[in-house]
């Protein structure tokens, strides 16, 4: 499962770094998988666009309009020069010569460039999303939500009693306990949602399109999975069971701003935690 998604990842990045560059950059209609992933990626296509070409990250909007006067460069070149000037050649010289963004470029291969990519955005360890990907995920939901309405929920789970079981079995023991957590949340996770490594224990997951109730019912369904999973040594813990916590927040009922979401979210696990921990929170009291 975690080879599926990474090699998910690379190959996402290597069609916006090959086909879809060129496509998106020839002026033809002849552009098949161009409509089908600026459908999928909606909020993000411009911006993952020229991340995989340039390595350079902007918001939607900006990118958009970068990606106008690229277009726009390489047609005013093509015609200086008589030929046809690829879409990267006329990118490079934009950022470079135009605005100044790149001083000393230097070419990588796409494969190169994805698997640097997927390190930079994931846990080492459970090879989930980490802290600034999850983040950025909210920030790109919550854009979406005011531009075309809709809903989406934030799930923060931690681990109880964490320290107990990592002092009484050891930190590689431990860590197991942190890679099968990983396993056990991808498996309530769709195409799309995104599970992270919140931080330490922590874990988040960001579920496009859910509300409430149905972001409660797959935390309820994660918080139960969780518990008759049968973690090494477990008896060690105050339950006899490894356990954990977790907080539902939705957007944009509980806020329409990534900090206010994620200070709700946090507030409700630590409700959580004080009511007695292996429990979810949807609301503080």
């Amino acid at each position: 499962m975690v080879q599926k998604m990474k090699d998910k990842e690379v190959r996402d990045l290597e069609i916006l770094g090959h086909r879809i560059v060129e496509e998106a950059g020839e002026d033809t209609a002849k552009k098949r998988r161009l409509p089908q992933i600026k459908n999928e990626k909606k909020e993000v296509f411009y911006s993952d666009l020229l991340y995989a070409l340039m390595n350079l990250r902007f918001c939607e909007g900006e990118a958009k309009a970068h990606w106008d006067e690229i277009l726009k460069h390489k047609w005013e070149m093509s015609e200086k020069l008589g030929r046809n000037v690829g879409v990267r050649v006329a990118a490079l010289d934009y950022f470079k010569n135009i605005k100044g963004l790149i001083k000393s470029p230097k070419i990588v291969e796409v494969s190169e460039f994805a698997a640097t990519s997927w390190r930079a955005m994931t846990d080492s360890l459970t090879e989930l999303y980490n802290h600034r990907y999850f983040q950025n995920a909210v920030n790109r939901r919550v854009s979406s939500v005011r531009q075309d309405g809709g809903c989406f929920s934030i799930l923060l789970f931690d681990i109880d009693f964490f320290k107990v079981y990592n002092d009484a079995n050891g930190h590689i023991a431990g860590d197991v306990v942190l890679v099968e957590a990983a396993r056990i949340l991808k498996e309530h996770v769709r195409e799309g949602d995104v599970a992270a490594r919140y931080g330490g224990e922590e874990f988040g997951i960001v579920i496009g399109g859910a509300g409430k109730r149905e972001a409660s019912e797959i935390a309820e369904r994660i918080r139960v999975r969780f518990r008759k999973f049968d973690f090494a040594n477990e008896e060690v813990m105050p339950s006899g069971e490894v356990t954990i916590s977790g907080g539902v927040a939705t957007c944009p009922e509980d806020g329409k701003m990534r900090k206010k979401l994620v200070s709700v979210v946090d507030d409700r696990l630590y409700e959580a935690k004080r009511k007695g921990r292996d429990r979810i929170c949807t609301s503080v009291y």
